[in-house]
């Protein structure tokens, strides 16, 4: 074990005694390598009682500075750093690597960094760069470090533009604490500390809400999906995928969203009432309950208008103006309006007197009235309801 006396003058003494053989020397400073390489010497055996020699290729005084480590933030990590001030020290056989380039950058994203789950991948992404620009290195450079309830091992898959993808599983949840360095050095101040826990359960995850069972047209109609893994505990974190589909009279909006404490919170937007089929699914399979069959109730709108009945009454002459005295004569009335023809009721009232009715909303309509077969004079014409027949709801 070498001796090291500080000189309180900014140097340094290293004195250190072994058995005559071949050694690589490396100094570290704040648990940071400061020679691209170990140095090489050879420790020869003495011819007398003094210090055994030391030979070592002349090298000029290696200076070395404490980085700033960058401290992470999200799903996302920057870092021009080396190494932490507070990085533990390194070992003393530390393994040699390549020099590491000048104004190198790396930034961590994915989800894999905020929160995973056990018995599946979990994925982040470093991204290197040099003068802000994707750098390619040596992938065996890089050196991801996972700890927690059990010590993970990850794939670094090298994406051969700067990027490399990160992938780390376990079976047993808990708190994880990530550490990755670079070229031997630590990038980061501070491990990115990642919550894993059990996936969801189909089959025992759940959705509440009354709009499960019934819902109307024009408002949100908001339910709850539960995620909970095997044993029927609620989860704790988000970010799992589950979809909402359904089919009915119409094809309803759908808005999902992640609450980030194991619900999802839906609102769904039917245009037209009648009966909805909901199916809530996750990776393929119905939740508890799921299809859901929900009715769904056509709401009053902001405005609404009354239904008019509207009435013709036909007195018939004769050539000379005469007005008739009794019915027989075929009386026909079509009204057409914005859904099609309507139905209308006709009364021959045996008088010379005929009667028609039907019944509008808003819109216009086409009324045709004919007495055996020809039109009668002033009935070919356009009715609507009036702005007084309208009644404003809210």
């Amino acid at each position: 074990t070498p001796n090291i006396k500080n000189n309180n003058d900014g140097t340094f003494l290293v004195t250190y005694s072994a058995p005559a053989g071949s050694y690589n020397i490396q100094i570290f400073l704040f648990g940071k390598a400061v020679l691209a390489k170990p140095l090489p010497c050879t420790i020869r055996p003495a011819t007398s009682s003094a210090v055994p020699q030391v030979s070592a290729p002349p090298s000029a005084p290696v200076t070395a500075s404490t980085p700033t480590a960058a401290q992470p933030s999200g799903d996302s990590v920057n870092s021009s750093a080396s190494a932490p001030s507070h990085a533990p020290h390194a070992p003393s056989h530390a393994p040699s690597h390549a020099e590491r380039p000048k104004n190198l950058k790396c930034t961590l994203q994915g989800t894999g960094l905020k929160s995973g789950k056990t018995d599946q991948l979990n994925t982040f992404n470093i991204i290197v760069k040099e003068d802000n620009q994707p750098k390619q290195i040596d992938a065996n450079e890089i050196s991801v470090s996972i700890e927690g309830p059990e010590k993970l091992q990850s794939k670094i898959i090298d994406n051969k533009n700067g990027t490399y993808n990160v992938q780390y599983q376990t079976s047993v949840p808990g708190t994880y604490n990530i550490n990755i360095s670079l070229f031997g050095k630590p990038i980061l101040a501070k491990p990115v500390v990642v919550p894993i826990s059990p996936p969801p359960s189909a089959e025992k995850s759940t959705a509440v809400g009354p709009a499960l069972k019934q819902m109307t047209t024009g408002t949100a109609n908001p339910f709850t999906i539960i995620a909970k893994d095997e044993k029927g505990n609620q989860l704790s974190k988000g970010g799992d995928v589950f979809q909402v589909r359904a089919s009915g009279p119409s094809q309803a909006k759908i808005e999902l969203k992640d609450n980030a404490d194991g619900t999802y919170t839906v609102h769904f937007f039917p245009t037209v009432g009648g009966e909805y089929s909901i199916d809530i699914l996750y990776k393929g399979q119905p939740i508890s309950g799921s299809p859901f069959k929900a009715v769904c109730l056509v709401e009053t709108g902001e405005t609404a208008f009354l239904s008019k009945k509207e009435t013709i009454q036909v007195v018939a002459h004769d050539d000379y103006g005469n007005a008739k005295n009794h019915g027989g004569d075929k009386f026909e009335v079509e009204v057409f309006g914005p859904k099609g023809f309507l139905e209308v009721d006709t009364r021959d009232n045996q008088n010379g007197t005929y009667y028609a009715e039907y019944w509008v909303t808003n819109g216009e309509y086409k009324v045709s009235v004919k007495l055996n077969g020809r039109h009668v004079k002033g009935c070919l014409l356009y009715t609507s309801p009036s702005p007084r027949d309208r009644q404003k709801s809210r």
